[in-house]
């Protein structure tokens, strides 16, 4: 269980989610670590290297409060699962603050069991799920786990069932 988490990269992303917040203003949190091990990830400083700094929660809340400070006119968590449970009562606290005004954005694997999709869906206002592959043998050849497709299915069933239907813009 982690105590602390270990962000990678934070600051104003002004070319992101344009369907919540006018493209613009994204208050940008990349998480370091993973739990997944895929062999083609493109951001290895996070995954593997695991770069950044260590966050207790209370550090965390400032950092978000900042964000908001800054300008930003929704959070988005990049790759928050593995730290989920450190990085969610700093997600409560600001939901309280802000309210819907400032929504959270969920950048997520499409990997996550009901029980954690579940704690982050009562929080999230929009999700991205990364869908990675269907099959177990095309999981098992990009060293994901054999169920990936089955688990990121039901994850998106789950999303559907807590937030309704899928929303695209261009």
């Amino acid at each position: 269980m982690y105590s602390k988490l270990r962000v990678y990269k934070s600051g104003i992303h002004l070319g992101e989610e344009r369907i919540v917040a006018g493209n613009c203003n994204s208050g940008m949190i990349n998480f370091s670590g993973c739990h997944l091990a895929c062999n083609f990830c493109y951001t290895p400083e996070t995954s593997v290297e695991q770069q950044g700094q260590d966050l207790s929660t209370g550090e965390f809340t400032d950092l978000l409060d900042e964000l908001v400070v800054r300008g930003a006119r929704n959070l988005n968590f990049i790759s928050p699962s593995h730290v989920w449970a450190v990085a969610q009562p700093a997600a409560r606290r600001i939901k309280a603050k802000y309210g819907r005004r400032l929504p959270l954005i969920l950048k997520i694997s499409g990997y996550e069991r009901q029980g954690l999709l579940s704690s982050m869906a009562a929080l999230g206002d929009v999700f991205v799920p990364d869908f990675k592959v269907w099959s177990p043998e095309v999981a098992r050849s990009l060293n994901l786990p054999e169920d990936y497709g089955v688990t990121a299915q039901n994850a998106v069933r789950l999303l559907i069932q807590t937030h309704g239907a899928p929303q695209y813009s261009r």
